[in-house]
């Protein structure tokens, strides 16, 4: 090799160092900025949920702080935690409403919907509406603002629990206090005709949910798979940029 291409292969080697080196800065950047977005936010008052009777506020929530390619998603991840919310409240509504419909003067049953276990559970269920906030959004929320693989991770785990619950009250067991195929089936067996029609339009919606709550598993394993290879490529960058 000559002289001329020794200083070549010299310079091309240092312009291949210098551009790991700005990929390094950059990625170093990324993380500073999301630490100070964190510390920011350790650093406000919570405001989340807003002070209502007994309510006060225990986190700080704003979706600003999350980059602006995943705002959209977080939101969308927001408004379902909202809908959940609701259906957990209708469901109630119409798993204890419809049970206590008489049944049809001309249908003969062996054994009813044991309505003091029914509508107990379907009370217990609303206990989901602070638990999906913590199991699957607020980490969801976490996980897009932070770009923290663990927080990746805890999203997955919550929204596979919500899937759960969204298949399982769409199944809706009679008895169980949701309001899915099987009461349905049930409800227009015994009940006069059109009582059965909110129970399956809760069942619907829980369908619905449990479509939305797949896609958002897909979403955050993405963003999971991306934020770590990125986390990754930049402990590489740096190691090769030292060697």
């Amino acid at each position: 090799m000559t002289d001329e291409q020794k200083k070549a292969a010299s310079l091309e080697q240092r312009w291949q160092n210098a551009l790991l080196e700005e990929q390094r800065l950059n990625d170093l950047e990324q993380r500073v900025s999301r630490d100070e977005v964190a510390a920011t936010e350790l650093g406000q008052l919570p405001n989340f949920p807003r002070k209502f009777l007994c309510i006060h506020p225990l986190v700080y929530h704003s979706i600003s702080v999350v980059p602006e390619h995943r705002q959209l998603f977080v939101k969308m991840a927001f408004w379902d935690w909202v809908a959940v919310c609701i259906l957990l409240v209708a469901n109630c509504v119409v798993a204890i409403g419809v049970t206590s419909a008489p049944i049809r003067s001309n249908v003969a049953v062996n054994h009813d919907i044991n309505k003091v276990l029914n509508g107990v559970l379907a009370i217990l269920y609303l206990i989901g509406i602070p638990l999906s906030f913590l199991l699957w959004y607020w980490r969801i929320y976490r996980g897009c603002s932070t770009g923290r693989p663990p927080q990746h991770i805890l999203a997955l785990c919550g929204l596979f629990i919500a899937l759960a619950q969204a298949i399982f009250a769409l199944v809706g067991s009679e008895s169980y206090g949701v309001c899915g195929i099987i009461l349905a089936k049930w409800i227009q067996e015994t009940r006069a005709t059109g009582v059965v029609v909110p129970v399956a339009v809760i069942a619907v919606l829980w369908a619905v949910q449990a479509v939305f709550t797949c896609y958002m598993i897909t979403k955050m394993f993405i963003f999971y798979r991306r934020d770590l290879a990125a986390r990754r490529a930049a402990r590489r960058h740096g190691i090769n940029v030292v060697g």
